[in-house]
């Protein structure tokens, strides 16, 4: 899907390259027209170019939350076996070392946790902001068309 979609975007810029030079050559009635296709031609590999882009976004954003998920479930495990742990010592007392290494343990999965799932948010409204300003001039193009 991603070669198709720069095999499209390659299109694209070599006919809006031809109109652009093809527009130079015409008189300036047919100029303004060519030039404004010829924008148009770029506004549109930009638009075909927003897909591949967005998708690799999207791969990176299964990534981190994959590694997100996997700490989740590293946090869980912490806690069961911190609760083993709890359900243990009225039997056998824990060292005090023991309880630390746990809770720092416990503590430092969390914030990794907490880090990864901000990152994740905020490169989300990254694109999202992205994707709204984009739109938003293309439709504006249209609108002065």
């Amino acid at each position: 899907m991603t070669r198709s979609h720069k095999n499209v975007a390659d299109v694209y810029i070599h006919t809006a390259a031809c109109l652009h030079s093809l527009a130079l050559e015409e008189p300036a009635v047919i100029k303004k027209y060519l030039l404004k296709v010829a924008e148009l031609f770029e506004k549109l590999r930009k638009l075909t170019e927003f897909p591949r882009f967005y998708m690799l976004n999207i791969e990176a954003a299964k990534d981190l939350s994959y590694r997100c998920t996997k700490t989740l479930i590293d946090y869980e495990n912490s806690n069961k076996a911190l609760d083993k742990a709890q359900f243990k010592e009225q039997r056998h007392q824990l060292s005090k070392s023991a309880k630390e290494e746990l809770i720092n343990f416990k503590q430092k999965k969390v914030a990794a946790f907490r880090k990864n799932l901000i990152e994740m948010y905020e490169m989300e409204i990254k694109h999202a902001r992205n994707s709204v300003s984009l739109l938003q001039s293309c439709i504006d193009l249209f609108k002065n068309n």
